[in-house]
C-alpha cells in the first residue's frame, strides 16, 4: 500500500505529465508523459534536493513498465 504522502507527491506532478488534464489526471508510481517523462522526471526539475541527489548518486529515472 502507497502511503497518503508519496500519494500526494506523485499526484503534485499531474499538471507537469498530463497538462491536457490540468491536474486533474491520476498518476501512479509507474505512470509516464506522452515524451516519456516519470514523476521523479518532474520532481528533479521541480529541484527537490533529496531527488537531485538519488540521481547524481545514479538512481534509475527511465521509464519502464513492468508485468
Amino acid at each position: 500500500m502507497i502511503s497518503s504522502r508519496l500519494e500526494e507527491l506523485l499526484q503534485s506532478t499531474s499538471d507537469a505529465l498530463f497538462p491536457a488534464e490540468l491536474g486533474e489526471a491520476e498518476v501512479k508510481i509507474d505512470s509516464a508523459g506522452l515524451d516519456g517523462d516519470t514523476p521523479l522526471h518532474v520532481l528533479i526539475w521541480r529541484k527537490m534536493p533529496r531527488l537531485q541527489k538519488a540521481y547524481r548518486n545514479g538512481a534509475p529515472i527511465t521509464h519502464r513498465r513492468y508485468g
